[in-house]
């Protein structure tokens, strides 16, 4: 108990001295003042037991004397008082708004890659101001971190020394954002600079610790295999299970997860790190028992847990969980419950230690999520589950209820509890209220500790052997494809998610008082059985037969039919064209800009046995439409490259040549006239290119395509009779009059409007957006036609 208290009081010290900055010195001097008055008659000779003062007392109901929870105080005060000055006072700072610089740095975390672009977050070394030449003036030595916005491709990693010819400005405040100050959540991080797009160039590898070097390396190879051994948008969610790296998602497949209440599955949470604590227990238990004590095996777990969590990238609930993991663990060893107060006692304690390292954690929404949530399941999860059991009791046999009792705890009334005291949270940042929450979650959360134990070694065998790693992933795969489809099905659902007024701070507190005051009155007591009890059960195997089924189904419907399927996406405004010939054949055409969102489409359409593309045909090299090469390039297996563009010198395109290269995929260039074979009996021509985009005709039987990216080909004759599909780019109309393309007869016209859904068109014409995809599908003789 006595940690319970300092634990709060440095706390609750945290929030005082970011509400009020002056109080943390006043506060300071009280204590010693109260110090020097009670010094000399504790060690004078006039000392006695009355003489003592309440400060110096123990107190019996907390166990620990008020002096010490005053420190404590005063301690947290002072702590987030001297956080908060860190980054707005960081010499980096000093630059900010001043012209040009030219900084060196290393760059001290993994880059967050994203769609549009590459957070690098780098240690400032020196300063060289520019002038309005580019000539340098005298270097100045300055310390402090900076964000620094690269390209999406862009090729840095942890501890490489850069230097970035830029800008630095200070981040955007609230006044320029409605939702939230960009400024304070930087200085959160240490970070009073921003600079965007420099120049940048490496000037040394491997400029920080070579441990964390070889910690990052190791993730950025899992995450590579993951896209290898898994289609999308599977290896996207196993990215953020296994490795805390949820970027990948889809935009609309990450809002399902937010609509149904299911986010936290993707985090890596106290859930994850429960599972493999155990795993890690059980293994060098195992092993180093005729060796070593039982302690040593504790100490082999923590640091297993220990590297995990680096490997996951060390944010705030994976370092919460990582530690009251290894706490509970210890506990056990010596022979303590970590339920009940002591529970309290370990949580308390790991947000303190967490808050002494970085005292504005407090002020993170995820922070406050996983705390919240794992005070909600102290708090009401065993009180929900013995209710249950009494009220199961009364129409059941009390053995029955009690096994009842065990998952429906897990699956549905710990959900509730944890959404309780998340809830002025969730309200507070994000407004959205998940309403299909309880329904979704016993779907799913079952499925959870295979997926990450499946999903995980098969990660790691496919480190080493890649064949066995895609063998273990096709276990994993089916339970994966269910999480996703279940999630998907019930945010399509109206109503399952409503939009809330935003509470204020005040209003929030309030509310999270309400939901957890008068619950610490109630004491905390029962065990969670295992999920292996659970798992391993008449009704779970059926279920794991059903998915393996329709995993088998999913692969059979992507088997070829005899048919030609062309399916056009909208690629970030350029159309992109996957053509699958009757024998299974697969051609893509170009890559767009967004590797997430194509892979996404693609995998929906592959076979999971069978994801490989025959030729990859770049007709579009504009830069923009080039931005997912390289990463196409490392998720799919890709037999050829041809292209028939010239690609330019821009970064992304020379991203992309290197990616191709690095794989030793076999690229050629093709001329005007070229034909290239697809299967058996499909042709593939280039009509003429251009300087970024070239026209391409597809033709099978009696069925004939164009896909174009210019003004209309010239000659092309009697080559369209019976064309049955226009693909048109928004270059190509803004080339030539739409009456120009009408001319050419086309039975099916899809385009990408220039102006967005509003633009002036043909009536007929099939507009891509806002659609998601249009497919043709043709036998030689008739065409069908859909949209969504």
């Amino acid at each position: 108990m006595p940690l319970l208290w300092i634990s709060l009081c440095f706390l609750i010290g945290l929030y005082l001295g970011a509400v009020w900055p002056w109080m943390g010195w006043p506060v300071l001097g009280l204590l010693s003042a109260v110090s020097a008055l009670l010094l000399p008659r504790l060690v004078g000779p006039t000392r006695s037991p009355a003489a003592l003062a309440w400060a110096v007392q123990v107190e019996p109901r907390l166990q620990v004397a008020p002096l010490v929870l005053l420190a404590s105080l005063t301690f947290g005060a002072w702590r987030v008082g001297l956080a908060q000055r860190v980054a707005p006072d960081s010499p980096a700072a000093l630059l900010n708004d001043r012209g040009a610089f030219r900084l060196r740095g290393v760059v001290i975390e993994p880059p967050d890659r994203r769609e549009e672009s590459t957070l690098v977050r780098l240690r400032l070394e020196a300063a060289v101001p520019l002038d309005e030449d580019g000539r340098p003036g005298a270097p100045v030595a300055v310390r402090g971190l900076v964000l620094a916005f690269m390209p999406a491709q862009a090729p840095w990693r942890y501890g490489d020394r850069l230097e970035l010819d830029g800008r630095p400005e200070t981040p955007p405040d609230a006044s320029e954002n409605a939702d939230f100050s960009y400024r304070e959540i930087l200085a959160r991080q240490g970070i009073a600079s921003l600079i965007r797009y420099p120049r940048a160039r490496r000037v040394e590898q491997g400029a920080d610790s070579p441990l964390l070097g070889a910690v990052y390396g190791l993730r950025e190879q899992a995450y590579r295999r993951l896209y290898r051994l898994f289609p999308a948008p599977e290896a996207p969610l196993l990215a953020g299970i296994l490795l805390g790296i949820d970027s990948g998602l889809p935009p609309d497949l990450a809002m399902a997860f937010q609509d149904t209440g299911t986010a936290h599955i993707i985090a890596i949470s106290g859930f994850n790190i429960a599972i493999l604590a155990a795993l890690f227990s059980l293994v060098f238990t195992a092993l180093l028992r005729p060796f070593l004590s039982r302690w040593w095996a504790l100490a082999l777990t923590v640091l297993a847990v220990a590297g995990y969590t680096l490997l996951a990238g060390a944010g705030a609930s994976v370092v919460r969980a990582a530690i009251m993991g290894c706490l509970g663990l210890l506990a056990a060893q010596i022979g303590r419950s970590s339920a009940g107060p002591a529970g309290f006692n370990t949580l308390t304690f790991t947000a303190a230690v967490m808050c002494l390292f970085n005292p504005l954690l407090p002020w993170d929404a995820s922070f406050q999520l996983s705390f919240a949530a794992t005070l909600g399941l102290m708090l009401y999860a065993a009180h929900l589950q013995a209710g249950f059991t009494r009220l199961a009791a009364r129409w059941l046999p009390l053995p029955l209820a009690r096994r009842l009792a065990g998952p429906v705890g897990e699956y549905i009334l710990f959900t509730l509890a944890a959404q309780v005291t998340t809830l002025p949270v969730i309200l507070y940042h994000f407004r959205r209220l998940s309403l299909s929450a309880l329904l979704v979650n016993p779907l799913v959360l079952p499925a959870q500790p295979l997926v990450m134990i499946l999903g995980g070694l098969a990660v790691l065998t496919g480190l080493i052997y890649e064949p066995l790693g895609h063998l273990l992933g096709w276990l994993a795969l089916p339970l994966t494809t269910y999480t996703i489809r279940v999630i998907e099905a019930f945010a399509a659902l109206p109503g399952g998610a409503v939009t809330l007024p935003r509470l204020s701070p005040a209003a929030a507190g309030l509310l999270f008082a309400a939901v957890t005051l008068p619950a610490f009155a109630a004491e905390i007591s029962g065990k969670i059985s295992t999920w292996a009890r659970r798992v391993v059960t008449p009704v779970t195997i059926l279920v794991v037969s059903g998915l393996l089924a329709a995993f088998l189904a999913r692969a059979a419907l992507a088997a070829p039919d005899g048919r030609l399927r062309l399916t056009i996406f909208e690629g970030g405004g350029h159309p992109i064209l996957l053509v699958q010939a009757p024998d299974g054949s697969r051609m893509l055409v170009n890559s767009g800009a967004s590797a997430n969102r194509l892979s996404a489409d693609l995998d929906r359409r592959f076979s999971p046995l069978d994801r490989r593309v025959d030729a990859l045909v770049i007709a579009d090299c504009a830069p923009q439409a080039l931005e997912s090469l390289s990463s196409l390039v490392e998720r799919f297996p890709i037999h050829s490259v041809w292209w028939a563009c010239e690609p330019g010198e821009s970064r992304t395109a020379q991203n992309g040549l290197d990616a191709v290269t690095a794989a030793k995929i076999e690229s050629r260039d093709l001329e005007p006239g070229a034909r290239l074979l697809l299967g058996e009996e499909v042709t593939v021509e280039v009509l003429e290119t251009g300087e970024e985009t070239s026209a391409l005709r597809v033709e099978w039987q009696n069925f004939r395509a164009l896909f174009t990216g210019g003004p209309p080909p010239a000659g092309l004759g009697e080559s369209t009779v019976g064309l049955g599909l226009l693909v048109i780019a928004p270059e190509s109309l803004r080339a030539s009059d739409p009456d120009a393309w009408e001319q050419l007869g086309a039975q099916a016209v899809v385009v990408i409007p220039p102006h967005g859904p509003g633009a002036s068109l043909p009536n007929r014409w099939l507009r891509l957006l806002p659609w998601d995809w249009a497919r043709v599908t043709t036998d030689g003789e008739r065409m069908w036609v859909e949209l969504k």
